[in-house]
């Protein structure tokens, strides 16, 4: 029966990330632009919040016997499936869509045509596509070439799924180096997914520090003796309202040190497309540690 659980625990993990890159799939290909990274960070966040919540009911499956262990496979579920929610999207934006999104046609003009239906790229011009736009057509000189990627002899023009959105014209020739809507959308996502994500980190770590206070104030309003308020009363109502336990609003071993790893992936991985994200992530993360150690040391002082 135990072996059974472990493999239904580990069953709901490959499957929670199946059933994201399928809702993933569908807010792309619903959403365009800003709606696609705005509608990409709420989907992540709200699957985020979800599977927080379910994933307690897999570890208690596994029954183990300490805390210890308990933590390691909160960490491992948690992390796994949470880096996938939060890095798969840009990894499938960044290395995928050139190829699972190609526009192909039997003619450049005609594959351009579709490619470029909802506008033009800035900076050249429609008329001279033949000079710029070869860049951007996949080279398939092949049949195999071809056949790989499920590309029809009758269609033989293909253009890269990361289309051209905006050009620059290199000096003295007719080829443009082009930003293209790839990049757009990734340095949109990546923006509002890590100022959201270190928005609620903070707000979850100032709710427990002004939880606490405002209940041990409202205490010490309603106190019946002139007996001065202690600390260790204040000690006993922060473990009340905060106590130092998963899905606590003091925080806990798993989630604080989860919050950190997430934001440095972010960071680590896809800061390159947005270079002053580096520095706001310094100073957030810096923020956020001074945050954590006052209410370590203030509120959850004796987990």
């Amino acid at each position: 029966r135990l072996v059974f659980q472990k493999m239904l625990s580990n069953g709901c993990v490959l499957g929670a990330c199946l059933l994201f890159s399928f809702l993933w799939g569908v807010v792309s290909v619903k959403g365009r632009g800003s709606w696609e990274a705005i509608g990409t960070t709420i989907l992540i966040r709200a699957f985020s919040i979800c599977w927080g919540m379910f994933v307690p009911c897999l570890v208690r499956l596994h029954n183990h016997r300490t805390q210890r262990r308990q933590n390691k496979s909160m960490v491992a579920k948690l992390g796994l499936v949470k880096l996938f929610l939060y890095l798969s999207p840009f990894l499938r934006t960044a290395f995928l869509v050139n190829w699972s999104q190609m526009t192909c046609a039997k003619t450049p003009l005609a594959a351009a045509e579709i490619a470029f239906a909802d506008g033009w790229p800035t900076g050249v011009e429609k008329e001279r596509f033949r000079e710029w736009l070869p860049e951007y057509i996949v080279p398939m000189n092949r049949k195999l070439h071809r056949k790989i990627l499920g590309v029809s002899d009758e269609t033989p023009v293909c253009i890269w799924g990361c289309k051209p959105a905006t050009c620059v014209k290199d000096r003295g020739r007719g080829t443009a180096g082009c930003a293209t809507n790839c990049y757009y959308t990734l340095r949109d996502s990546l923006s509002l997914l890590y100022f959201s994500h270190v928005g609620f980190s903070l707000f979850f770590v100032l709710i427990a520090i002004v939880q606490a206070s405002c209940r041990s104030r409202s205490e010490m309003r309603h106190a019946t003796s002139s007996q001065p308020y202690t600390h260790l009363q204040f000690q006993a109502k922060c473990d009340e309202v905060a106590r130092y336990e998963y899905s606590s609003w003091g925080g806990s071993y798993v989630e604080d040190f989860l919050e950190v790893v997430l934001s440095f992936a972010m960071v680590a991985c896809f800061g390159i497309i947005q270079p002053g994200l580096a520095l706001l992530a310094f100073i957030a993360a810096m923020a956020e540690c001074r945050l954590v150690a006052y209410r370590m040391t203030h509120v959850t002082g004796r987990p």
